[in-house]
């Protein structure tokens, strides 16, 4: 039976282009630190660029350009990789805060409105499952209504840590499900695996 051309698999492809990605953007590293040496008036030398390819291989072509502009017209210092990378960091960790704000609020308001012991609501909406389960875990929909002003900001706290567990561990399904990245473990995983046991003799000491 015919079989096909595993350098045409799916798999490669999406090896090859995760490769191709990279190679870009550890070249595109090496072009912003040079044009930074040039305004800065700083030598940059292999080592350096090998702290920087380190620090920054992985981030997308686009981030790389954006992010080095944007250090270009901010700053008037030669950056490390922190300079860099923190406001980006930041800003990620506001827009986080924010949504898990939203979320607390949004659930307050339909605490108030649908939750009710006494009332049987037969078309009370569904809370999203992020914030249905980070409810649960602050104490349930019921005791968030009833316990005091103290309790409820106890509470606060951990529905806001348990909710922005939850947004993570959803953009990392979503990442596991992208055909890309799924390839590229997936190949890691063949890579790793354990030899058959008839060929894999462990070495007894």
């Amino acid at each position: 039976m015919a079989t096909g051309n595993p350098e045409n698999s799916p798999e490669m492809n999406s090896l090859e282009l995760i490769s191709k990605r990279q190679d870009s953007s550890l070249n595109l590293i090496k072009q912003w630190l040079v044009k930074c040496g040039e305004v800065y008036g700083r030598q940059i030398t292999s080592p350096l660029v090998d702290i920087w390819k380190a620090a920054m291989g992985a981030t997308e072509p686009e981030r790389i350009n954006f992010l080095f502009s944007r250090h270009l017209k901010t700053s008037r210092f030669f950056p490390t990789p922190a300079d860099i990378l923190n406001p980006e960091q930041e800003v990620k960790k506001m827009e986080s805060d924010l949504s898990a704000e939203r979320a607390w609020q949004k659930l307050l308001r339909y605490i108030n409105e649908w939750v009710n012991p006494d009332i049987n609501f037969s078309n009370k909406p569904e809370l999203l499952d992020p914030i249905r389960r980070a409810a649960n875990a602050a104490g349930g929909l019921n005791w968030l209504r009833e316990c005091s002003s103290d309790e409820l900001q106890w509470a606060k706290k951990r529905f806001l840590e348990f909710y922005d567990r939850m947004v993570l561990l959803e953009k990392d399904k979503v990442l596991i499900e992208d055909p890309t990245i799924r390839g590229m473990f997936e190949e890691l995983g063949r890579n790793m695996a354990i030899p058959e046991k008839s060929n894999f003799h462990p070495t007894r000491k």
